[in-house]
């Protein structure tokens, strides 16, 4: 989660019956690619849609990310986990601004072999914490798509990386692109907003979630 982000917002988004915990963790460093994008950015893992003129720092590749009107693009390839099945494939995967992509026909970026996977607009992305253990992921390093939506288990996209620094560039760039400048907002003001959870913050729907879990409650503890 993002610190401009309610955690009750992002439940309510939720079904009542799904099994999936949030875990909360210190993450120092979260912000980190805004100070040293070098770290954040292998140059195997970076290219650009439109040609470039010399070398472009990993300052540039920051600014493009939060630019409107250029992106580099991220391509590698990731274990993905098939849908309703326990395999995993490994396959050669493309972000883009409009979303995640992957080829049918080996490294081919040509339209006709790019399928697309995931956008970012009503998906939320989370880090795996024990993928390999618990879905028999080939790494530990997995991250995953999460619908804007009330679903289950089946509604997830689970990838996986080949090592750490693979999955911290992936995921660093669709936060990028998901969110843009509200990233570096939270960077510059990271307490700005945050002194507590208003009535005017909250949303009718959630409001009126809360009050029937409320209600339930209250029912529970009569009839005991």
């Amino acid at each position: 989660m993002e610190d401009h982000e309610l955690v009750i917002e992002v439940l309510s988004n939720w079904g009542m019956e799904e099994e999936n915990k949030l875990y909360f963790r210190k993450n120092y460093a979260k912000y980190e690619f805004f100070k040293n994008p070098m770290y954040f950015f292998p140059e195997h893992m970076v290219s650009f849609a439109t040609e470039t003129n010399g070398e472009i720092s990993p300052t540039q590749i920051l600014q493009m990310f939060l630019s409107s009107s250029t992106y580099p693009e991220i391509h590698g390839f990731l274990h993905a986990k098939e849908q309703g099945k326990k395999s995993w494939k490994k396959i050669y995967f493309l972000l883009r601004r409009s979303g995640l992509y992957f080829s049918t026909k080996g490294t081919s970026k040509e339209p006709r072999h790019l399928q697309f996977f995931s956008e970012f607009g009503n998906s939320d992305i989370y880090v795996s914490l024990a993928g390999k253990k618990k879905h028999g992921a080939p790494t530990n390093y997995g991250f995953c798509f999460k619908p804007n939506k009330a679903g289950g288990p089946r509604d997830l996209k689970m990838l996986c990386a080949e090592e750490e620094q693979s999955r911290t560039c992936w995921v660093t760039a669709i936060r990028l692109l998901k969110y843009g400048m509200q990233l570096y907002q939270n960077y510059m003001h990271p307490y700005q907003g945050r002194s507590g959870c208003s009535s005017q913050s909250v949303s009718p729907m959630v409001r009126t979630i809360f009050i029937n879990l409320y209600i339930l409650y209250l029912h529970y503890i009569n009839l005991q």
